[in-house]
């Protein structure tokens, strides 16, 4: 499985149903009177999202602790950038999803990586 920011790697990994439509999201959370923003993963029609730096699903709450936020992704020359319709917006380096993953998703790469 190659590792790339798409759509698809995380239906793979994620091993997410072929009939559960994905789009991308910026996960906003409250969390000590702040808002912290990730991007996400969003499983359309669900409450569910997959916050993609923590490597976990999460779920909307009905507090209002997590909200998914629809986005669009834009490539750029080195980062990618999740724009909402709202005006929030998430940069992340093109390398992140990578290297964040490269180590839980077999290849010889890592594997030459790791052992030598």
């Amino acid at each position: 499985m190659e590792i790339k920011t798409t759509l698809k790697f995380f239906r793979e990994y994620f091993r997410i149903p072929k009939k559960v439509p994905l789009r991308w999201c910026v996960i906003e959370e409250m969390y000590d009177m702040s808002l912290l923003k990730r991007i996400g993963v969003e499983l359309v029609g669900t409450d569910k999202a997959v916050d993609v730096l923590r490597r976990c699903f999460i779920e909307r709450d009905s507090q209002g602790g997590y909200r998914f936020v629809p986005a669009k992704r834009i490539a750029k020359k080195e980062e990618y950038l999740f724009q909402c319709e709202n005006g929030t917006s998430v940069e992340v380096s093109k390398r992140l999803v990578r290297d964040i993953y490269f180590r839980s998703v077999y290849s010889e790469e890592m594997i030459k990586q790791v052992l030598l």
